[in-house]
């Protein structure tokens, strides 16, 4: 059974204790995005159980890599930054989204968060850069 006290104050998941699970997996090894999703995947549910949703669709056109309770997760092995702070601060301004998460293999994409929000709604994402790679 998953366990269900994620943060010391109540049952929502933070940003932070998401990263702190996936940097615990590290390092990952994967041949591209999809198995690296794969992987995050089985160490967020083994951590938050039923409050993982996998490609959740936030509307007809957004679809976040994983929502787990209210924050979001991007994973990206590739990728402009500037394209990704785009995608990032269209997940940021939805309703459903809390917080942010990038999860990716990418150096150059540290600075998505302040490309991001300059003049942007909500919170500037956490990023996680994976020490992992591909095999």
């Amino acid at each position: 059974m998953a366990e269900t006290n994620l943060t010391v104050a109540d049952d929502t998941p933070t940003a932070l204790v998401v990263r702190e699970v996936i940097e615990a997996g590290e390092p990952y090894q994967f041949t591209g995005e999809r198995q690296l999703q794969e992987r995050l995947a089985v160490a967020l549910t083994s951590r938050f159980g039923d409050l993982v949703h996998r490609e959740d669709r936030l509307n007809d056109r957004m679809r976040i890599d994983f929502m787990v309770g209210g924050v979001g997760v991007e994973v990206k092995v590739k990728g402009a930054a500037p394209t990704v702070a785009r995608q990032l601060a269209a997940y940021a301004a939805h309703p459903a989204v809390d917080e942010l998460l990038l999860v990716s293999t990418v150096p150059a994409h540290i600075g998505v968060p302040a490309m991001t929000f300059v003049g942007g709604v909500g919170a500037a994402p956490d990023v996680l850069i994976l020490s992992g790679g591909a095999l």
